[in-house]
């Protein structure tokens, strides 16, 4: 059985000074190689990086090509990553520009089973790229997927890749690529497939894209039979059921056990669609209790011998819009339904901006904007003040209109 071989380059200097510096690049093949290894269980010593130090010429790029031609076998999965400036079908590497064909080229030399090209580059604004003959990226993903292999761009032929804020230090594409190479609720028998972490991509791009900031479409082309698929080594003998549901009004994002003793309990991370009034709260809650209420999602084999088939008994719900709100833990709604058996008055309280519809607990946070902007840090330092203390101002009329 083959295994799975890797070349990650990251572009992070350049000599043309017209061509800014990324520094992200180098991030970028450290945090792919991390994702192989944890997430694909791909062997260290597979894997072989180039751009470390920031630079990569062309003679360097030909070299581990071509050490990979030597190292990789008829039946293994080998995997090309590229990460740097990018332009019409051109790779931007420190000291010239080489034409995707000809990667395509050097790629195609070597015997593998599978071969998959990660390119996270983007068109590079007004630097232009002198003396080269250039390549649409549309025409580029379906030369390359005729040829037998499978493709993943970024972002479209008009479209430039951004970086995942606040800090930069990484690109977005990257870092939704390393997020679905991780993600365990794909595993389906012990692997991971091509397609579902195409999928997943996809997925949190689109939930990015909603915010309107920095919109970039990622392309998958593939002209192989099937799938790609990765076997898991670190897989659990059970199955756990897919909790992910993408529906018109909202995306189960994430479900997370925190059962106690008998007690079986889950918390939904939730990202809504719109913005909902808090009847139709109440409505979407109910619906994402009877997806997950039989759902056996455990933290270890002694959970699930103990609670499997059991009905939960709590389902909390943490509602906000966009990915960054779930990874930022930062919440617009709370919501609790628990049953008959467990003491409603204990779990529902008396919240401030909280009430009870229909048998659920709904609270309001209304701190979230506040802490939306202070997580997002887009504005200027002045704007940022202003809005804070309106928001504060906010907080403080609505707490204080609590006791009136």
């Amino acid at each position: 059985m083959g295994t799975v071989k890797a070349t990650l380059v990251g572009v992070s200097n350049y000599d043309n000074p017209r061509t800014p510096n990324l520094e992200a690049c180098k991030n970028d093949i450290i945090a792919v190689k991390d994702a192989l290894v944890n997430g694909l269980c791909v062997s260290q010593r597979d894997i072989r990086t180039l751009g470390s130090s920031g630079t990569v010429n062309i003679n360097e790029l030909a070299d581990e090509l071509k050490i990979a031609s030597m190292l990789v076998e008829a039946d293994d999965t080998y995997i090309f990553y590229f990460s740097g400036h990018g332009n019409n079908g051109t790779l931007a590497l420190s000291e010239t520009n080489i034409r995707v064909q000809e990667v395509i080229e050097l790629v195609n030399a070597i015997k593998a089973k599978n071969k998959i090209i990660i390119l996270d580059s983007c068109r590079s604004g007004d630097f232009m790229i002198p003396k080269v003959e250039t390549l649409g990226i549309s025409e580029l993903v379906e030369e390359f997927a005729g040829a037998g292999y499978a493709v993943m761009a970024s972002c479209g032929a008009s479209e430039n890749s951004a970086f995942y804020p606040p800090e930069n230090k990484i690109s977005l594409y990257t870092h939704f690529l390393c997020n679905a190479l991780t993600a365990d609720f794909i595993i389906k028998k012990g692997k991971k497939s091509l397609e579902e972490i195409n999928e997943l991509i996809i997925r949190m791009t689109d939930i990015w894209n909603q915010k309107g900031d920095n919109i970039q479409h990622p392309v998958f082309r593939a002209n192989i039979t099937g799938t790609i698929y990765f076997p898991i080594q670190k897989y659990t003998p059970y199955e756990k059921q897919n909790i992910y549901k993408d529906t018109d009004e909202y995306i189960i994002y994430e479900v997370v056990p925190f059962h106690q003793s008998l007690q079986k309990q889950y918390t939904a991370k939730v990202i809504l669609k719109y913005h909902f009034a808090e009847s139709d709260i109440v409505r979407i809650v109910k619906s994402i209790v009877d997806d997950i209420k039989y759902s056996n999602v455990y933290k270890n084999a002694a959970q699930e011998q103990r609670l499997n088939g059991l009905p939960a008994n709590m389902i909390r719900c943490h509602m906000g819009y966009d990915e960054q709100d779930m990874v930022k833990c930062n919440f617009a709604w709370i919501t609790i339904w628990v049953d008959d058996t467990m003491d409603k008055k204990h779990w529902y309280g008396n919240g401030k901006n909280s009430e009870i519809i229909d048998g659920i607990f709904v609270e309001r946070q209304i701190s979230y904007n506040a802490l939306r902007m202070l997580n997002q840090q887009t504005v200027t330092q002045e704007e940022y003040i202003k809005q804070a203390k309106q928001y504060l101002n906010e907080i403080i009329d609505e707490s204080v209109s609590s006791f009136v």
